[in-house]
């Protein structure tokens, strides 16, 4: 609805790929990098078998095994995987129409290295090209030592928040902000207990 081509999309941090076959919906050419070997390797078992198998977790050793499944609407051959560091991404991606940043930027050691890839010369986002990014701000310093936090902590004795750092940071790499919205989310860990997540949604167009 941005009048953007619907070419070539990219999916940064897969996981097993769901988002990267929802965006074959609509995009010629989708690829999926991850940093997991384990989570490409199903990813691709999804692309080539439209299916996988899997223990959903009850209750201690006890569960079900059920199949995951691809809509058959979805043409798999659009969606390829790869194996990638999302913070040293591969010089030859540039130029997608669009970027997907779902629930990552928390968890890499340097968010600002993923960030700074999206613009610029060879960047990984074209010139009017979307950036959707996903962050609940989740900053640990298991995952992202607290120099390289967005936001979540105090500065001049004024708090820093992720999202206005993160605007800060986008529009000065020439990105202009199209929508904004609060995304909740449930991830289910066993039957009686799931996280609750509200994560925040920008979605991004490359201006310059």
């Amino acid at each position: 609805d941005h009048g953007i081509p619907t070419d070539r999309a990219l999916d940064v941090g897969c996981a097993v790929g769901r988002a990267s076959f929802e965006l074959a919906r609509g995009y010629r050419e989708v690829l999926g990098v991850d940093l997991s070997r384990a989570f490409i390797a199903a990813a691709d078992t999804l692309r080539r078998d439209g299916e996988l198998r899997y223990f959903r977790k009850d209750e201690g050793g006890l569960g079900a095994t059920l199949n995951a499944m691809i809509d058959p609407a979805i043409d798999r051959g659009r969606v390829h995987f790869r194996q990638a560091d999302a913070c040293s991404l591969p010089a030859e991606l540039a130029d997608f129409d669009a970027v997907l940043l779902a629930n990552l930027l928390c968890r890499l050691p340097s968010p600002k290295s993923l960030l700074g890839r999206l613009g610029g010369e060879r960047g990984l986002v074209k010139v009017g090209g979307l950036v959707a990014l996903f962050s609940p701000y989740s900053w640990l310093e298991q995952f992202t030592p607290r120099e390289a936090w967005l936001g979540g902590f105090e500065a001049d004795g004024e708090p820093v928040k992720s999202a206005d750092a993160l605007k800060a940071f986008m529009r000065a790499e020439g990105f202009v902000l199209r929508r904004e919205e609060e995304v909740p989310l449930v991830i289910r860990e066993h039957a009686r207990k799931f996280q609750f997540i509200v994560t925040h949604g920008m979605l991004w167009q490359r201006e310059a």
